[in-house]
């Protein structure tokens, strides 16, 4: 599957969804608890058939449109957790 039909799909499934050089970043709520998303985003882009990296930032609301990320965030391959 390509990264931008992944985009798309994650989209719908509602998630925010950053596509900037190559990278597909899903946006976290800074409230959000990191490691249960992160296993239900891996879940996801199993079952639809992505296997390329992404990466994941959590993000704090400056306004409606806006977010400041509070961290740089990280790109994860599906390989580093066994899965190809």
């Amino acid at each position: 599957m390509e990264k931008t039909e992944a985009v798309s799909r994650l989209k719908k499934a509602g998630y925010q969804v950053q596509f900037d050089s190559s990278i597909v970043t899903v946006l976290l709520p800074v409230t959000a608890n990191r490691n249960q998303e992160l296993k239900k985003l891996r879940a996801f882009l199993q079952d639809i058939g992505y296997d390329a990296s992404f990466g994941i930032r959590q993000v704090k609301e400056v306004s409606s449109d806006e977010e400041e990320p509070l961290e740089a965030g990280e790109q994860i391959s599906l390989e580093d957790f066994g899965i190809k």
